[in-house]
């Protein structure tokens, strides 16, 4: 690859994936013995480019193929925009496996609503009723108490810390699971945070057959979800205080 080649590539990537201004040359890596790398100097910081083999087995080639319908209108500002929640995601996934490897041991597995919140609550002349089985499956009992107990806890103007220990109360008078005053005890809300943005990213970056408002419509909750996601993590020790 001569030196015009080589611009022209860095050029090509540093756009492809939002990168900034190309500043200096591409400078190959030395010691890659299966794929050749570059180092690339852009606006944004220094990155390590790797021009991939090609494989002609199959499963490459489905995931190959796979990446390749990807539409390719993709907003940069937007993957930097999730790529900013990356350190929230990876504190909020270590919370759930921490959880999820207390299953079979202090934590079980029960068949639960799993989306137990004022929504889904209906008010009759008698009582309360509880609706929308739609989601109900396996879950943890304690992950879900503590995911509705702050879903009712939720006002416009805040938490109402009161309520959440009301509900809480309630739920240990009626002989309810234990639930242990640790940040593991959110889990349910982590992994519902996670999940949901996750479905949202796959449709926002087109790997849902999805219309192009859903798309966009797409972007805007992925970045809602993430933003709860961090105010979850922020609020996290606060909310276990009311496990005590």
């Amino acid at each position: 690859m001569d030196s015009a080649q080589a611009e022209c590539v860095a050029d090509a990537v540093a756009s492809a994936f939002g990168l900034g201004a190309v500043l200096g040359e591409w400078e190959p890596v030395l010691g890659g013995r299966s794929h050749r790398s570059w180092r690339l100097t852009t606006v944004r910081g220094e990155w390590i480019v790797k021009r991939l083999n090609r494989s002609r087995e199959p499963w490459w080639l489905a995931w190959h193929g796979w990446l390749a319908e990807s539409p390719v209108e993709i907003e940069p500002g937007f993957v930097h925009a999730v790529g900013d929640y990356l350190p929230d995601i990876a504190r909020a996934t270590e919370i759930a496996a921490d959880a999820a490897a207390q299953l079979g041991t202090t934590l079980d597995l029960v068949f639960t609503h799993r989306d137990v919140k004022p929504d889904n609550i209906l008010c009759t002349p008698t009582s309360p009723l509880l609706v929308d089985f739609d989601g109900a499956g396996l879950d943890v009992a304690q992950w879900e108490i503590t995911r509705a107990a702050l879903a009712f806890a939720r006002t416009p103007s805040g938490w109402d810390h009161d309520h959440a220990r009301r509900i809480l109360r309630a739920y240990r008078a009626a002989d309810g699971y234990p639930v242990s005053a640790d940040p593991a005890a959110f889990a349910g809300l982590l992994r519902s945070r996670l999940g949901g943005a996750s479905w949202m990213l796959f449709r926002a970056l087109g790997h849902r057959p999805v219309t192009g408002p859903e798309r966009a419509a797409a972007r805007e909750h992925v970045l809602e979800l993430l933003a709860d996601l961090r105010g979850s993590l922020r609020r996290i020790e606060e909310w276990t205080t009311l496990l005590a």
